[in-house]
């Protein structure tokens, strides 16, 4: 059975894991020394490493069928139009909120991205772009989404995209992922297909790295990235690229509302039916979703709740449960909802402690 709570611990040791995760890769740097300044394929092999083997061990353990796991269904080329073209168009929002962000904590991300500029290009977008398009996103619009599938929609968006955010592990990069998992897991509600996330991931950072490799090409660029500059015109230059962004943003807008809207059409077959291929199996939402309407109690069936199945929920028949069943499910619910706050919370104070400790050393 999927559960929110399950979602949270297997965030808990995906990030526990990290750390394991993190000795294997100083590991294989020191089995093959060459490694130590080819950060492209470093990735490459930390992308492997990080997600693949978790992913795999939960499918082993918890037997998970892959195609119901991972939503593996069909896109269409319209679709995959739509997002190539909406998710390119959000850009500058997430320029505007990793600029303002900037102004407060630092972008590791792009020190980061900038040390591979010395590869060829097909093997940045391998690293950079392919690779996380597949592997985040079974991951964490995979693994994690599927967990919270018995959740109403605001969860479901909302905490996979939270702890997409928290793995990345930087004050900078958590408020643009954050937000960047709320758009992929979007596209994957409407389309209910894990490709459409795939797809978007891999637009976005195929974008940027295509964009920054042409920028380091223009004659000079070396020597104007080593002119020194004091921190008020750094400050100037990121307000006036956020000044800049908003403005652009606020001009594609009209844009993107049409695009999103037609999107929405082109998946309205799509509404009723469920992301995954099961039914729900959590007794306490499908009474939450019926309504107090459809909850009937009185003599033809004393002590018992009926539950009248309809055209807009997503179990497609009716349940018929005695009233201890309900009580006890409930009762359950409410103990769940507890350690999922705290086991949140740990989650938080986790990400905190890190990133805090990374900008004390940088």
């Amino acid at each position: 059975m999927y559960s929110k709570l399950k979602g949270n611990i297997i965030m808990l040791l995906f990030l526990c894991y990290y750390f394991i995760q993190n000795f294997i890769i100083l590991v294989i740097i020191e089995r093959f020394p060459f490694l130590t300044g080819d950060i492209t394929t470093l990735n490459i092999i930390n992308q492997l490493t990080m997600f693949l083997i978790p992913i795999g061990i939960y499918i082993i353990i918890k037997k998970r069928d892959i195609r119901e796991l991972f939503a593996i269904n069909t896109l269409g080329l319209k679709n995959i139009l739509f997002i190539v073209i909406i998710t390119f168009l959000l850009q500058p929002v997430t320029m505007v909120i990793n600029g303002v962000i900037t102004l407060f904590y630092p972008n590791f991300a792009a020190d980061y991205v900038s040390s591979m500029t010395n590869s060829p290009l097909w093997y940045m977008i391998l690293s950079i772009a392919v690779m996380p398009a597949i592997c985040e996103e079974l991951m964490f619009r995979g693994v994690i989404f599927s967990e919270f599938r018995n959740e109403n929609k605001t969860m479901v968006l909302l905490f996979p995209a939270l702890y997409f955010g928290i793995m990345h592990l930087t004050i900078n990069q958590f408020f643009y992922a954050t937000f960047l998992g709320i758009v992929f897991a979007y596209f994957i509600i409407k389309t209910k297909s894990i490709f459409a996330g795939m797809v978007a991931h891999f637009v976005l950072n195929a974008s940027q790295v295509v964009m920054l490799h042409f920028v380091t090409e223009i004659p000079g660029a070396e020597a104007i990235e080593e002119i020194p500059i004091n921190g008020l015109v750094q400050v100037s230059s990121a307000v006036i690229a956020i000044i800049f962004w908003s403005v652009v943003a606020g001009i594609l807008s009209p844009i993107l509302y049409i695009l999103i809207k037609k999107f929405n059409n082109l998946n309205k077959k799509n509404q009723d039916s469920p992301i995954f291929r099961t039914p729900m199996k959590n007794i306490d939402t499908a009474f939450e979703l019926a309504g107090e309407e459809d909850i009937i109690e009185g003599p033809a069936a004393e002590g018992t709740f009926v539950y009248k199945g309809n055209d807009t929920d997503d179990t497609g028949f009716g349940v018929l449960l005695p009233q201890q069943e309900i009580l006890a499910t409930q009762k359950s619910k409410s103990k769940e909802d507890f350690w999922f706050i705290i086991t949140f919370i740990v989650i938080c104070l986790i990400f905190i402690s890190i990133t805090t400790l990374t900008n004390t050393i940088s």
